[in-house]
């Protein structure tokens, strides 16, 4: 039972699979090939960590290579297609207990403060220092188990509305099991509430602003909702740049204090989550914060995304696509060795599980994208064209543990 050679097996099928859809030529897919094994190996996202130097060629010139290769292609639909499907198998393995599967929609940021000549630089606001800086605004969608869109927001192109939306009517038209949509205030947007709400099929909740006035349908009455008792309330929001209400489309409102000394938290819903109970509600707004906020971080921290040094805009682009796919890669397997239906899945999980002891770590996904740099030693390989993967530099994990880490 060879670990190693089940994790390449996998990563390599779906390597192919992406090559395919995005029509890359040979030299191409090899680029594409050593730039994820290098991401799953070593986690950095530069060029020249990722390539190896070789008796032709010196590093900076293999890194040259690689960029000139990943400018030229355009992985983010393809990226996303198979990230999206192997979500929607999830969601679906979810339905079949009767749950829904929360939705979360996020934007975050790569800051860039020393960044001068990358290309497609805007202002963002760096949270840890709590100032504007360069950098780059992501759209980031995810489920409770993984990420599965980190798109690279393009100022000349679009507004950060309507990428939202051309991202929401994507995932919405094929995932047709029940789901709900989680925002969180920055979508604070009459223009978004009236989109959903046209949506009928769509189920959401958005955390409102402080200051958002309301009309309440049962009084008549006009309030901030810092102003309301916590409670479930059928409210109508203003027009866009308008005094006016919007009598057409009525929401729901919850109020809840859900922390104590803590303001309550202000979340508007549609109306078809009426069934459901505050605090039912309320739980699953929180959901978001284990879905994109953790995985932004996990992301991050293993990649080490503030460390690119891309200066053309598409190369950037294409590289966070292939740091998504990899996540993916991750993310899958984690999946996988929980529910334990394989062999070898249950196998990986028993060495995850020793791995875990002797690093003195927690269960998590974080815990285990690190493992996933043990499965794959840096003497492993695998070939993208052929159908069977070349086994020849390949190293046992039996091996591989018991010289390393001592484990078998």
């Amino acid at each position: 039972m060879n670990t190693a050679k089940y994790t390449a097996d996998f990563v390599r099928n779906n390597l192919i699979s992406m090559s395919k859809m995005a029509n890359c030529t040979l030299p191409q897919k090899k680029a594409l090939k050593q730039i994820t094994c290098g991401l799953l190996e070593n986690k950095a996202p530069m060029l020249n960590h990722l390539s190896k130097e070789t008796e032709k060629a010196t590093t900076k010139k293999q890194a040259e290579k690689l960029g000139k290769h990943l400018g030229k292609v355009d992985l983010t639909k393809s990226v996303n297609k198979i990230v999206l499907n192997k979500a929607i198998e999830q969601i679906k393995a979810i339905a079949e207990k009767e749950e829904e599967t929360v939705i979360a929609y996020d934007l975050t940021d790569i800051a860039k403060p020393c960044a001068q000549k990358m290309a497609g630089l805007t202002k963002v606001f760096d949270g840890s220092k709590r100032q504007k800086t360069n950098g780059y605004v992501l759209h980031g969608v995810g489920t409770k188990k993984m990420l599965i869109r980190l798109d690279l927001h393009d100022p000349d192109k679009h507004t950060l509305p309507e990428t939202r939306k051309n991202i929401i009517e994507d995932i919405t038209d094929k995932i047709k099991t029940p789901t709900i949509w989680a925002f969180d205030r920055g979508n604070d947007s009459g223009e978004l509430f009236r989109y959903l709400n046209q949506k009928q099929k769509i189920k959401f909740i958005i955390r409102l602003r402080k200051n958002r006035q309301i009309l309440n349908k049962e009084t008549g009455e006009i309030k901030k909702v810092t102003e309301l008792k916590p409670g479930k309330y059928r409210v109508c929001i203003k027009k866009s740049n308008s005094q006016k209400f919007d009598l057409k489309n009525e929401y729901l409102l919850v109020i809840n204090e859900h922390l104590e000394q803590k303001l309550p938290i202000m979340l508007l819903c549609s109306i078809n989550l009426e069934n459901k109970t505050e605090e039912q509600i309320v739980h699953l707004y929180l959901e978001r914060w284990g879905s994109t906020e953790n995985h932004y971080k996990r992301i991050k921290n293993l990649y080490n995304l503030e460390s690119i040094r891309l200066i053309k805009y598409n190369r950037l682009k294409n590289l966070l696509a292939l740091i998504l796919f990899v996540a993916m890669l991750s993310s899958w397997l984690y999946y996988k060795i929980n529910q334990g239906i394989l062999g070898i899945t249950a196998y990986i999980k028993l060495l995850y599980t020793t791995y875990l002891k002797q690093r003195s770590l927690t269960f998590n996904q974080n815990s285990f994208g690190g493992f996933i740099t043990k499965i794959l030693p840096k003497n492993l390989r695998f070939s993208v064209g052929a159908r069977a993967p070349d086994t020849r530099l390949q190293t046992s994990l039996f091996d591989f543990f018991d010289e390393k880490l001592g484990v078998i």
